[in-house]
């Protein structure tokens, strides 16, 4: 089962200030709609992560979509573009940012909530949680979490790690804390004996047309092939290297 990962959208007249280590994940909203008009003629139906991860019966060709980052474009062009196909996606939002400029404001998420979308954590500060003191991570968790729910007043219970880094101290903090699935960058389709705390992506970055995402979808192809082996070596040379604190 695909998860897509998505960050930012933007078109013609937008004036959205993105930084240098953002713009590498602006995907234009034009290129989003021909996403979704590609998945639905290919026979994909978007799935909530909650029902995967309970259990429910999935479509023939299921596919979940993501937006990190809390981004003022997820409500202003991707919000009009899932309702206009018919589709849904999860949103993980750092909850330090929240009314921040350009960021999603408290009534902008209870909006995005009550048309049908999920609402997920992605830490309070957005730094790395591995990067953090285990008393620090456990708090992000827990505040990031409660602070969702009570915008929503439901339950949040998906995780998406920032910047991807996670440990087995992580999971154990997360399902304490009572998240039921954790989203990581970590390039892969799903299967559901493997888990439902270190779910793979399709993470995009540049301008990606339908053709590209299609193939990526498919686990056979040779663009699927290449940029699992590329995602492994660079997770292997982050671990090597120590780049980031694991707090086990």
């Amino acid at each position: 089962m695909p998860i897509v990962a998505y960050h930012f959208l933007t078109s013609p007249g937008r004036n959205y200030s993105f930084t240098s280590s953002e713009f590498p994940y602006v995907l234009d909203a034009a290129a989003f709609r021909e996403h979704l008009e590609g998945l639905f003629a290919s026979g994909y139906r978007t799935l909530r992560l909650a029902d995967y991860v309970v259990g429910r019966e999935l479509p023939a060709r299921p596919v979940a979509l993501t937006f990190d980052d809390g981004h003022l474009s997820c409500l202003e062009m991707a919000l009009e573009l899932l309702i206009e196909n018919e589709a849904t996606a999860a949103f993980f939002i750092p909850t330090d940012a929240i009314g921040q400029p350009e960021r999603l404001a408290r009534e902008q998420i209870v909006e995005l909530s009550r048309l049908g979308m999920e609402i997920g954590s992605h830490g309070c500060s957005h730094r790395a949680l591995t990067a953090l003191t285990f008393a620090e991570m456990k708090d992000e968790l827990k505040r990031s979490k409660q602070t969702l729910e009570d915008i929503t007043g439901s339950q949040v219970g998906l995780l998406a790690l920032p910047h991807g880094f996670g440990s087995r101290g992580i999971e154990r903090a997360a399902r304490e804390a009572g998240y039921e699935a954790i989203c990581t960058s970590r390039f892969g389709l799903n299967q559901r004996q493997h888990g439902a705390y270190c779910l793979n992506r399709i993470g995009l970055k540049g301008p990606t047309a339908w053709v590209e995402l299609e193939s990526l979808l498919k686990e056979g192809s040779a663009p699927y092939r290449r940029e699992l082996a590329v995602d492994r070596v660079k997770g292997l040379a982050k671990w090597v290297l120590q780049t980031h604190k694991r707090c086990d």
